[in-house]
């Protein structure tokens, strides 16, 4: 067997790793730990999503927390974010 066979073949394990076996045992991982923190009755409201918004600014607090109402739209009526 030549090095290059050798090298060819290390490349192809490691790309099976790195785009099947990773993402199926991240997976995994993330349905246990999702099983296991939940709570043992549902509530009554759907459960909302987590947003990130990421606002650079150099202005005061005050325009950005407007910022922030904007891009959340109708969900900052439902909670108190401040």
């Amino acid at each position: 067997m030549k090095a290059l066979d050798v090298g060819a073949y290390v490349a192809a394990v490691t790309l099976a790793a790195v785009w099947l076996f990773y993402p199926l045992v991240m997976g995994a991982l993330a349905s246990l730990l999702r099983h296991r923190g939940r709570a043992a009755e549902p509530s009554r409201e759907p459960p909302l999503g987590s947003v990130s918004i990421v606002v650079a600014t150099r202005d005061e607090p005050a325009s950005v927390w407007a910022r922030v109402e904007d891009c959340l739209g109708p969900l900052t009526h439902q909670r108190s974010w401040r």
